[in-house]
């Protein structure tokens, strides 16, 4: 395939490198990820799930290894230029949610807009569009201490996408809520992924597996299967998805 996003090649990730305390997170990972897909990273607790969306999110850099992004080797970019990206083009959303404590919902969301030189009357405005769009029109003025699990995601994602980023990075999205919520979560990522937006959710829960475009199976700090599934749609939660044929092997 070409016009890749993300080109990965032999990303490594050390921790307390050379010390007896050594963590190895990634090793040597090549994985290619394209526009307009939900990509899953998918394996157990300690297999390197959150090292690798740090590094697409541009959160973290890897000990070696280059990524790049959109035919730009972000892995060269200074700290400024990193930020300029986040900022611009990626949305996060964090398995605690991240949210500023005492703060109503609408100034949470509205945070990414801040660097932007937004007035407040204009954040305030986006902010309630997608609260609503939420069911969450009724809490503009609640702080996170006054919000279910469910209600604190569903800010977490408003914030994501309160400045319509390219691209949507989530870890471990269904760790904190019910199962309710987790279908308004599938519901909403099918529909971005309509949009056009490009999806990487880190996760070992297999409703989420099922949602992707494809998997990478991590274990291990490696990448040892690339899963592409032809035609992924949202899951049956009560019949179970249908079977999707699987890819090949990773490099």
């Amino acid at each position: 395939m070409s016009g890749a996003r993300y080109t990965i090649r032999e990303v490594t990730k050390t921790y307390r490198a050379g010390t007896p305390h050594e963590v190895r997170a990634l090793q040597k990972v090549s994985v290619e990820g394209y526009p307009g897909e939900i990509t899953v990273v998918y394996g157990p607790s300690g297999s390197g799930k959150t090292t690798l969306i740090s590094l697409i999110g541009a959160l973290d850099r890897p000990t070696s290894g280059t990524i790049h992004l959109n035919g730009e080797e972000m892995t060269r970019f200074a700290e400024p230029a990193l930020a300029r990206l986040r900022r611009s083009q990626i949305g996060f959303i964090f398995q605690n949610f991240n949210l500023l404590p005492g703060v109503p919902a609408w100034e949470n969301v509205s945070q990414p807009l801040i660097p932007r030189g937004m007035g407040e009357r204009a954040r305030r405005e986006r902010a309630r569009e997608l609260l609503e769009r939420f069911h969450l029109g009724h809490r503009l003025l609640h702080p996170p201490e006054e919000l279910s699990g469910g209600e604190q995601q569903r800010v977490a994602i408003a914030r994501a996408l309160v400045g319509n980023p390219e691209i949507l990075i989530a870890d471990e999205p269904t760790s904190n809520i019910d199962e309710e919520e987790i279908d308004r979560l599938l519901a909403c990522f099918t529909e971005l992924k309509g949009k056009g937006t490009t999806l990487f959710v880190s996760t070992h829960d297999p409703i989420l597996r099922d949602l992707a475009d494809v998997v990478w199976h991590l274990k291990g700090g490696r990448l040892i299967e690339v899963e592409r599934r032809s035609s992924a749609s949202l899951p049956d939660r009560q019949g179970g998805p249908p079977e999707t044929p699987a890819g090949g092997a990773a490099p």
